[in-house]
């Protein structure tokens, strides 16, 4: 233990006074019924609206605030921090200034910290949030079998406690990052709302002819297998998950070997300008995600759970990225798909039926400049969000240990 450091259990803390309260929302489990409920009140927050160090207070629910005095349930104030015990767990977050005070389920857990004790309410939201903390908090839970870990329990586990003046500046450090993350995240969702602003504007053009992609070229499904067997070629698999996470395929993403006879790897082969794809689903607003291939990919067969498009015509590549991403070709594949509660599929004939709108080669090019413009925008922001996760990931493993000490 690093020098002037003391090494504690938060039922220690609790009984000195440095923590005012650990407690859940059970306090007789009595909540609100489906009348409490409005638009605007006292928040009622639950494990599944903690997210990212903060409560999402956009999906959570409001429950009215003479309600919230009758029922018997927790309730937390501005600088508790939140943990969830229940259900998703190890989400972290400090209850905002904005609302006085905020209703809890039992799924929740406050921890309120005294003003002018051994312990700084910011230090403790970063020490709840590191790594080894969260290993040891999800590994408790996962042992029980309600996947929970209780009050008592919380108690028990241990944390190291920097002097204060300490604690309040590896706080101050690692809410720099924090900032620097929330504000990139911002900048990435004002990025991805702008490209789905663009491409409603760019792709709804009622002024292009229809063309159904029977016209345009050939559809196939009967792809590959996720087999192996002695005898047979061995070739890399384009799957469903690769066509539903992306929206270019490159040779270098598919690493998923089987094996396949000689033939069936040259029917499902895949070329430059092949479009991918997914005709099944289970819910119907997920159901014909495209993606294309920026190349050919030698050695390479899709799954039997793709289609693939390959087009007799000329589409620009960069275009036939965003083609079938339209509003109204997602409106086909929800109307015309089959199926009902499990699974919705897309049958060939239909996606033989089914139609977009084909501007001009130099339109489809300005197109496809435009939007691959603003998915490099959007990369760069995921790759800087990743980044300075990983930077502050370290930051918390010097400073929480206190291998990395802090000037006061």
């Amino acid at each position: 233990m690093p020098e002037g450091w003391a090494a504690t259990t938060f039922g220690n803390l609790l009984a000195s006074g440095d923590i005012l309260g650990i407690q859940d929302g059970n306090h007789g489990e009595l909540h609100p019924k489906a009348s409490d409920y409005v638009e605007d009140g006292i928040p009622f927050v639950m494990a599944r609206d903690l997210t990212g160090g903060t409560v999402n207070f956009a999906k959570c629910s409001f429950i009215r605030a003479e309600q919230a005095q009758k029922l018997r349930i927790g309730h937390a104030k501005p600088g508790d921090v939140l943990i969830s015990h229940k259900g998703t767990v190890g989400e972290v977050a400090m209850v905002p200034n904005r609302f006085s005070k905020i209703m809890l389920t039992p799924q929740v857990t406050y921890y309120r910290v005294r003003e002018g004790g051994r312990l700084d309410a910011g230090y403790l939201f970063s020490f709840l949030r590191s790594h080894p903390f969260q290993s040891r908090f999800r590994s408790l839970a996962a042992q029980s079998t309600r996947d929970y870990i209780g009050i008592t329990e919380q108690k028990k586990l241990n944390i190291s406690v920097p002097p204060l003046p300490e604690q309040k500046k590896i706080a101050e450090v690692l809410s720099t990052w924090d900032k620097a993350i929330e504000t990139t995240e911002m900048l990435l969702a004002n990025a991805e709302a702008q490209k789905r602003t663009l491409m409603q504007k760019l792709l709804d053009r009622g002024s292009w002819p229809l063309s159904t992609i029977g016209q345009l070229g050939s559809i196939r499904s009967a792809g590959v297998d996720k087999k192996e067997a002695e005898g047979e070629k061995p070739v890399r698999l384009l799957n469903y998950i690769d066509v539903l996470r992306r929206d270019r395929i490159f040779s270098h993403e598919l690493d998923h070997w089987v094996t396949a006879p000689d033939r069936q790897v040259e029917n499902c082969d895949i070329k430059k300008g092949d479009v991918f794809f997914t005709p099944s689903s289970e819910t119907r607003v997920d159901i014909g995600h495209s993606a294309v291939a920026m190349e050919d990919i030698p050695n390479a067969a899709y799954s039997y759970h793709v289609v693939r498009f390959r087009p007799t015509v000329q589409i620009d590549l960069a275009f036939s990225a965003y083609a079938f991403k339209s509003q109204h070709f997602y409106r086909q594949c929800q109307t015309f798909c089959e199926g009902s509660g499990q699974r919705y599929v897309i049958s060939q004939d239909y996606f033989r039926s089914f139609s977009i709108a084909l501007p001009p080669i130099d339109q489809q090019r300005d197109i496809g400049r435009i939007l691959s413009r603003s998915d490099d925008v959007i990369a760069n922001h995921r790759r800087d969000i990743g980044a300075l996760n990983v930077q502050k990931q370290a930051l918390m493993q010097q400073l929480l240990t206190g291998k990395k000490r802090v000037t006061v």
